[in-house]
């Protein structure tokens, strides 16, 4: 299991006009910029100049300034009363510099997202974290590309909500992105990934992934949501641990009414999962599951598997499929 190591911090400055004061050249880490502003139009005005005003901060201005600023940035918000939730639509911008985006730091977050966004997160380089999302439209949830390695999601809810109707895909790691941590073992970590349109909850490529304590098919309460999807599909991916995960749901494109499709790659552990359960492991989920897991024969048989073992929390669970 990939360990998450702390980052050496660095001092820089951070000039007053770029942001909204949190950070001095006299202070370590990363600068931190807080949004106070839900537009982000390029053509709303507190996005001139590519990045925040001191009246205002949007996250399309606050992703432009971290992407123009050469080292590890942290955004954190600020919107509204502390509590309040927030729909954000208009900051189509990709992520091209390492950086943190914590929702969690909205005042008032206590386990829920109040920040939710209709527009995907898309990585395209660097090394990012993304923490306390609500995404509830749009084609994908989170982008990870080719050149992102060592980023985590931990705490996300893909699917509708904010009387929105959710991506039609959850996690896309479909350019084959490295070292990409999806949850965690804790359970503020766990990403929920309920959408209900036909794209995969999870579409993992690359290698060296960790996907630990995350709901695929379930929503927030634990019931089941997914009724028309793809749910997880590992397609050539290598050296990946899958851990501790729910997965439930409809349909594959390849399979049938498939919870787990393995096509092709190395060195899958896939351990402590409930497949097809309620969160509890102890009920059917009432997913219309023909196939839990299915393995790709011939060809694109996925090769050093680990299913199972023999310590205790290593089995695996699967219900409510003809096998």
């Amino acid at each position: 299991v990939m360990e998450r190591r702390s980052e050496s911090t660095t001092t820089r400055a951070w000039a007053s006009s770029d942001s909204l004061g949190v950070n001095s050249a006299s202070s370590p880490g990363p600068p931190v910029t807080r949004l106070n502003s839900t537009g982000g139009s390029v053509s709303d005005t507190t996005d001139s100049g590519g990045g925040c005003g001191t009246g205002g901060c949007t996250l399309h201005a606050a992703i432009q300034q971290a992407n123009a600023s050469a080292g590890a940035d942290a955004i954190q918000f600020a919107l509204g009363a502390p509590g309040s939730s927030h729909l954000i639509t208009t900051f189509s911008e990709w992520i091209w510099e390492s950086v943190t985006i914590d929702a969690t730091t909205q005042p008032g977050y206590a386990g829920v997202p109040l920040i939710h966004s209709t527009e995907p997160l898309i990585s395209q380089a660097g090394s990012h974290t993304f923490r306390g999302f609500g995404l509830v439209a749009g084609n994908q949830g989170v982008y990870f590309s080719a050149s992102t390695s060592n980023s985590f999601a931990e705490g996300n809810r893909i699917g509708a909500a904010m009387a929105q109707p959710g991506p039609a895909m959850g996690f896309n790691l479909m350019a084959g992105p490295s070292n990409i941590t999806l949850g965690g073992a804790a359970a503020a970590a766990r990403n929920v990934i309920f959408c209900t349109a036909s794209g995969n909850l999870l579409d993992l490529r690359g290698a060296g992934h960790v996907v630990r304590n995350n709901w695929f098919g379930l929503d927030p309460t634990g019931a089941f949501a997914s009724p028309d999807v793809d749910v997880v599909y590992l397609y050539g991916a290598n050296n990946v641990s899958f851990l501790d995960n729910v997965v439930t749901g409809g349909t594959s494109p390849v399979f049938g009414r498939t919870a787990v499709s393995v096509l092709g790659g190395s060195g899958l552990v896939f351990q402590g999962n409930f497949v097809g359960t309620d969160a509890t492991g102890n009920a059917d989920s009432g997913a219309p599951l023909s196939h839990g897991m299915v393995a790709a024969p011939g060809p694109n048989e996925p090769s050093n598997a680990t299913i199972g073992g023999s310590a205790p929390g290593q089995g695996n669970v699967f219900a409510g499929n003809a096998y």
